[in-house]
């Protein structure tokens, strides 16, 4: 292996944790006696845990984000794709290099952690459980970092203003929801989890869950790397990840009441429910490109299905992986027809109003709408939140035209509403001048 790009972030990224590392090996210094206190070894582990939990996977995560950005900025990432370095090796480079001297002082501080839960005497299993879960947790949330700045990157026309951007909120935003959403989805019982109605036991079902996370996020900065470096890739790896999606969190049921004192369970609802979400997500990272669209279309009419899937968008994949799911949620919610009526055929019509909304972000970047993903995320507010709660307060019956709550005019307005987008989008393509230099990026 080629650890070229490893030694150079070792020796770029250094300075950054000096002065933290010293405040961080005083502090515990001062605990150390504490550890070998039966009353206080739970209070030392819990803090150990928590101050990783800054110093390596919050903190660690923002420098691993922000060292790819800096590379762009000083014009050192053009190089590096050019050199004989393999994805891998950059890989390891850019998630261990910044972050290497954190993860020498965040080690001493899952040692302490490790001694404190040695000596509590009881539920030393969970806790080295957890020790290995927040591991595995901070090498996700790197890689996660890692992702999001590329992607971003890979959106900006002129990578000029790098250096005002600030990344920090909308990663930390991002790991928090994803980390309530995983976790209230798991978290049924402290002692052990029904998948599938299978009990598994809580510690190690949530490590094994950590795992197959952390190898996602991590098998995801891989491939965006290599395609970084023009490697033809297939979108294998993103399938293989909805379909991980669809049977993971399908295996978890959702209790709900249908009808008077009845209680039913429901799968699929979990897994229809983040995928959505993974729809939302993707279309706001993935660089929106119409004459990548357009190229889409054509390679498809030409019958050359190795173009399209080279270029196919992947929000649209997990789109139809929604649909799926929404068909299989419906004929489950159709077994308890007799108590939900007609309204089993909802999670259909909620994919049809997704479609829309998707449609009018395409609509808005293919405009070159300045802050389109911004505007599009008010028109969101506007549309589900403030609306509603305007016709609540006026006629309830019109929020069927906003809302998908009715089987029936909800699907015929949505109809609606997707034809007008469609067509703006096909009348505003028909006036593009395919010619002009700055849409001639095609990825052939």
């Amino acid at each position: 292996m080629n650890l070229a790009e490893l030694n150079k972030n070792i020796k770029l990224y250094n300075f950054r944790t000096v002065y933290i590392a010293i405040a961080v090996v005083y502090l515990f210094s001062l605990m150390f006696p504490q550890i070998f206190s039966s009353n206080s070894s739970d209070k030392v582990y819990s803090i150990s845990i928590f101050f990783f939990t800054v110093f390596n996977t919050f903190w660690g995560t923002f420098i691993v984000a922000n060292s790819q950005i800096s590379e762009i900025r000083n014009k050192t990432w053009i190089y590096q794709k050019m050199s004989a370095l393999e994805a891998k090796d950059m890989l390891v480079g850019k998630l261990i290099g910044p972050v290497v001297y954190n993860w020498a002082f965040g080690l001493i501080i899952l040692t302490i952690a490790l001694l404190a839960a040695l000596l509590s005497g009881y539920d030393v299993g969970t806790k080295l459980s957890g020790i290995l879960k927040i591991i595995l947790t901070t090498v996700m949330f790197h890689s996660l970092g890692l992702i999001l700045s590329i992607l971003f990157i890979k959106r900006k026309d002129d990578v000029s203003d790098l250096g005002n951007f600030n990344f920090t909120p909308i990663l930390l935003i991002y790991m928090i929801l994803m980390y309530f959403l995983i976790h209230s989805f798991i978290s049924t019982n402290e002692t052990f989890i029904l998948w599938y109605d299978i009990p598994f036991n809580y510690s190690i079902f949530t490590l094994l869950s950590s795992i197959c996370f952390t190898f996602w996020a991590l098998l995801g900065a891989y491939r965006l790397i290599k395609e970084e470096l023009n490697y033809e890739l297939l979108p294998y790896a993103w399938i293989c990840f909805n379909i991980f999606l669809l049977v993971y969190f399908s295996g978890f049921l959702f209790e709900t009441e249908l009808g008077e004192f009845i209680q039913y369970n429901v799968y699929f609802v979990k897994s229809y429910a983040v995928l959505i979400t993974t729809v939302l997500i993707t279309i706001l990272l993935e660089p929106i490109s119409i004459i990548n669209y357009r190229f889409v279309l054509s390679a498809f009419k030409e019958k050359n299905y190795r173009k399209v899937a080279l270029n196919l968008p992947l929000w649209l994949i997990t789109l139809c992986f929604c649909m799926i799911t929404a068909i299989i949620l419906s004929l489950n919610l159709s077994l308890f027809k007799e108590n939900i009526g007609s309204n089993f055929l909802i999670p259909i019509v909620v994919i049809l109003f997704l479609a829309k909304d998707i449609l009018v972000n395409i609509y808005l970047h293919i405009n070159e709408v300045k802050k389109a993903n911004l505007i599009w995320f008010f028109y969101m507010l506007i549309w589900y939140f403030f609306i509603p709660y305007v016709l609540l307060k006026g006629v309830p019956k019109s929020l069927y035209a906003f809302y998908p709550i009715d089987p029936l005019i909800s699907t015929i307005m949505v109809l609606i509403y997707l034809a007008i987008i469609i067509l703006m989008i096909y009348r505003k393509i028909k006036s593009i001048d395919f010619s002009n230099i700055k849409y001639l990026k095609i990825n052939t």
